[in-house]
């Protein structure tokens, strides 16, 4: 097979996921998340006035049934992008389209069978499942059978977004996906203040979704011209590719058990009234996890493209500065959170949430930053090719997690919940990097990089200062005021100590400060 025109691709060994590089990349991944959630934030207000309460309902759970269905893609989306890495990586450019073309016929043939299962239960769903009023029955029964029919555009899509993610065209994947995602509400409003039925607005959707699909496909098609050519069909790679995807499936089954576990039970031993204490600072908490998902979309690829070549000192840099990263960003909001918790949940929620849900968020927020950095350990595992291992360490914290869970929250009430989620989150910490420190010898505490260390030192300080101050009784103001020149003295240590001269000139770059880039090389 030609591999005319990848001569532009880089190869694993001239892969170079610098301070500038990386840090770029996973900005602009957080831009595809946050800029869709800013706009459906800002118009979901308008949308409700424009469509009624119930015909949003119906609309919320179009987009929820469509989130739902995703899950039988088998994983293949995330195939896509660890097999084309690792052709990338052992400078097979030739055997990409072949893996885009083939994953993309398993998205599309897997894709029309669960649109055919959605439209045969939609029906159901409408008249029995729901409790949907009689005037709108009609209406949600139609919506349902059309966003079916976006679901192997939705499946396409997934291989094909990940082959570009594969090739590091982040820039290009979000150029495409923003403006999908923020269409997902930017079309019902346009279409509810044009006097569009529910169906219509859907029917505009799934236009989007198909639009989104073929220019995607065009994208792949610049970067490999090759892609016109037919390919035959791989036995091989078949199997390869539904086992990978089959181990992600089962991980993906088990997040929204994790997700939701928590507040059925909470509902079960207490009562409602302690679900809404705990949901709000579970939701501020991990609304976080868009900072973690940014920097996976990242590391993935590149880690798929490193194992293929076997570059494990390039390995073992990616994977110290990303948990850098997260230490950070993550880990500073965390703490800071442990600070101000208090004095953010009394402003925003009132003098009761304050007192109810304090221990919670700091409990949540302490392992959320756990959750995050096994994120890294976690990508680097799929990387591998060990989708495997994840999943099976999923299903033991699920069996360990349940009795905890329960025995917990009965004693402790929505504290005991929080702190299950603790036990949960530092126990998958243990394991994956445990896991990913066996199979291919990545250091995790005597690494290389001292920044690394540096930041952990200095994260480490603020938290026990934080701790200290909280030990005092310093609360609300006083906390606030005990806390800010201390985050000061911590932000000029993590300049001054922790970053290196390109993560500096990256920074400066971003706060429009060129002029400071030189005093920042020196």
């Amino acid at each position: 097979m030609s591999s005319a025109g990848l001569e532009r691709l880089p190869a694993a060994a001239k892969i170079d996921f610098g301070g500038k590089r990386m840090a770029d990349a996973t900005l602009l991944n957080l831009a595809g998340y946050v800029i869709p959630m800013i706009v459906g934030f800002a118009t979901i207000p308008f949308l409700i006035r424009g469509l009624g309460v119930e015909r949003f309902g119906i609309l919320s759970l179009v987009w929820v049934l469509s989130g739902y269905f995703a899950v039988f893609d088998l994983g293949l989306g995330l195939a896509a992008t660890k097999f084309v890495s690792a052709a990338l990586g052992e400078n097979k450019a030739c055997d990409i389209p072949g893996i885009i073309r083939q994953g993309t016929m398993i998205q599309a043939g897997l894709g029309f069978i669960a649109a055919a299962v959605m439209a045969v239960v939609s029906p159901f769903l409408a008249e029995h499942a729901f409790q949907i009023p009689e005037a709108f029955v009609r209406d949600a029964k139609s919506a349902f059978i059309v966003i079916a029919l976006t679901l192997p555009a939705g499946f396409v899509t997934g291989s094909l977004r990940g082959s570009l993610e594969a090739s590091q065209r982040f820039g290009w994947v979000n150029a495409v996906k923003i403006p999908t995602n923020a269409g997902s509400y930017l079309i019902p409003l346009a279409g509810a203040h044009a006097g569009l039925t529910l169906t219509e607005i859907v029917a505009l959707l799934l236009v989007l979704r198909t639009a989104a699909a073929a220019v995607f496909w065009r994208l792949l098609v610049k970067v490999y011209p090759s892609l016109r050519q037919r390919t035959a069909w791989n036995k091989n790679l078949f199997r390869k590719m539904l086992r990978f995807g089959g181990w992600v499936t089962l991980s993906d089954f088990a997040w929204p058990i994790f997700a939701y576990l928590d507040r059925m039970m909470i509902a079960a031993l207490i009562g409602v009234q302690a679900v809404g204490y705990y949901t709000a600072p579970y939701e501020v908490v991990t609304r976080f996890g868009v900072i973690t998902g940014s920097l996976w979309m990242t590391i993935f690829p590149a880690f798929s493209a490193l194992e293929a070549s076997r570059n494990l000192v390039l390995t073992q840099r990616i994977f110290d500065r990303s948990r850098k990263y997260v230490l950070l960003t993550v880990g500073t909001v965390m703490i800071l959170a442990v600070a101000y918790g208090r004095f953010f949940m009394t402003a925003w929620l009132g003098e009761e949430y304050g007192r109810h849900c304090i221990l919670v968020f700091q409990l949540l927020g302490i392992g959320f930053l756990a959750e995050s950095l096994a994120t890294i350990a976690f990508s680097f595992l799929q990387a591998i090719g060990r989708s495997d291992i994840p999943a099976k360490w999923h299903l033991l914290e699920l069996i360990l997690y349940l009795p905890a869970a329960w025995l917990l929250i009965k004693a402790y009430g929505i504290d005991g919940a929080a702190a299950a989620y603790l036990f949960r989150a530092v126990l998958n910490l243990v394991l994956m990097m445990s896991s990913a420190a066996k199979l291919r010898g990545l250091r995790i505490f005597a690494v290389p990089d001292r920044s690394l260390g540096r930041a952990a030192k200095a994260l480490g300080l603020l938290t026990a200062l934080v701790i200290a101050g909280q030990t005092l009784g310093f609360e609300d103001l006083a906390s606030v005021a005990y806390t800010s020149p201390l985050a000061a003295a911590y932000a000029v240590v993590v300049w001054k100590a922790v970053l290196d001269r390109d993560e500096k000139s990256w920074l400066l770059t971003k706060a429009k400060l060129p002029w400071l880039k030189g005093k920042a090389a020196g």
